[in-house]
């Protein structure tokens, strides 16, 4: 048997398989949850959302006595895994959730209390649910194994998008195939277009048919002269050259491809600046960073930010008293002159109040400079006849910017 021979049918071996597992669509590409990474506007979406995910700080709250208290989550949340540092355990499963609607991973160890201590992921791709009429209820097996969900089992299981008949989490890839088909398409099509060499840069046209001999050898000093320089050539003038023109209709899957990035940044819930994609016929502009992040917050980051905290927080005691959430502040941290501005602001008016907004060294905190002797106490620094003017004057001002 010839390697050539044995290389076909690996590669036909692979094909059934990825037909098999793929999600039909009318543009002819497969799409699957590997084939869909290769659409550049997927990828980006998917590790935005994972970034973003990633460097949000992660704090527990406890309500005490009627107050809400953030202390440093569990240790779990530090090393949830073997080998799996926080950071690329939440990337891992924020990859997974955003493409393919759930993630899961299996409590390995429990403390004395019986809470988990180590969390390893496990790939969505191995877990089956099964509905079981007779027994009216989901089974879940992972590797033909069957799984119970915590707390009644091993099986941790975060999900994006759920409904009646599909309480595991519906896929974004798998609902939105056609979309990313297209992209797919436009992406084969280009990479086609400039690499199968069936469009040539440049037409030679002789005046008169030169013969093949006659053909090949005019090619052969055209191409000679035009290779690794700009010189001008000297051709007969009886021969025309003719650049070669990219046909309105062939050029279209580039907006095609446009058009399909931005379909998907709307499936993914990110905003097309994000993945750097201008959008057409949008005049929708942000002064900063913070304003773009703020808005994302609303818009699309909490449909997996929320999911995240719910599932975790049934990894603790009480859950009811103790969450876990993720932590904003840092994501949506305004530039350095608006932050001193706002600090400016709250100093005066814990002075007009008498009562402190925010303490010096919670202003350091946030800058994350260390604390100074006396940054916790709070010293009133105006007089009541100096209150009354500075009252006056933000009167006065406020009147003066509503008129």
């Amino acid at each position: 048997m010839s390697l050539l021979f044995k290389e076909k049918r690996d590669l036909a071996a692979l094909e059934i398989i990825a037909a098999r597992d793929s999600y039909r669509t009318h543009s002819g590409m497969p799409v699957t949850d590997e084939t869909a990474e290769r659409h550049s506007a997927v990828w980006a979406c998917r590790a935005a959302i994972a970034e973003a995910l990633q460097q949000l700080p992660v704090e527990e709250v406890q309500t005490k006595a009627g107050k809400t208290v953030r202390t440093a989550p569990p240790e779990l949340f530090y090393d949830p895994a073997p080998g799996w540092t926080w950071e690329q355990w939440i990337w891992a499963q924020a990859w997974a959730m955003s493409g393919q609607g759930k993630c899961y991973a299996y409590i390995a160890t429990n403390d004395r209390a019986g809470f988990p201590t180590s969390l390893v992921p496990v790939d969505p791709c191995d877990v089956v649910w099964t509905w079981m009429r007779r027994d009216k209820r989901w089974k879940i097996t992972v590797c033909g194994v069957e799984e119970l969900r915590w707390p009644l089992g091993r099986l941790w299981h975060c999900p994006l998008y759920v409904s009646t008949d599909c309480p595991e989490g519906m896929s974004p890839i798998r609902n939105h195939a056609e979309s990313i088909g297209v992209g797919l398409a436009a992406q084969k099509f280009g990479a086609q277009f400039f690499g199968d060499g069936g469009h040539p840069t440049m037409l030679i046209a002789p005046e008169s048919d030169p013969g093949d001999i006659g053909a090949k050898a005019l090619k052969a000093k055209i191409l000679a002269a035009l290779s690794g320089n700009r010189e001008p050539i000297v051709v007969p003038q009886s021969t025309k050259l003719i650049p070669w023109q990219v046909a309105p209709n062939e050029s279209q899957f580039l907006e095609t491809m446009r058009y399909s990035g931005e379909d998907v940044a709307r499936v993914f819930g990110v905003p097309p600046s994000k993945i750097a994609l201008s959008v057409s016929g949008s005049d929708i502009t942000y002064q900063n960073v913070a304003d773009m992040n703020a808005a994302w917050r609303v818009s699309g980051l909490s449909r997996y930010v929320v999911p995240f905290e719910s599932a975790l927080s049934r990894l603790v005691p009480a859950a009811s008293a103790r969450t876990i959430r993720f932590n904003f502040n840092a994501f949506l941290r305004s530039d350095l002159s608006k932050r001193f501005e706002a600090y400016k602001t709250a100093a005066e008016i814990g002075d007009i109040a008498g009562t402190p907004l925010l303490m010096v060294n919670e202003m350091r905190n946030d800058e994350g400079l260390a604390p100074l002797p006396g940054g916790d106490a709070f010293t009133r620094k105006t007089t009541p006849a100096a209150v009354q003017s500075r009252q006056l004057e933000l009167a006065l001002e406020g009147g003066a910017n509503a008129s």
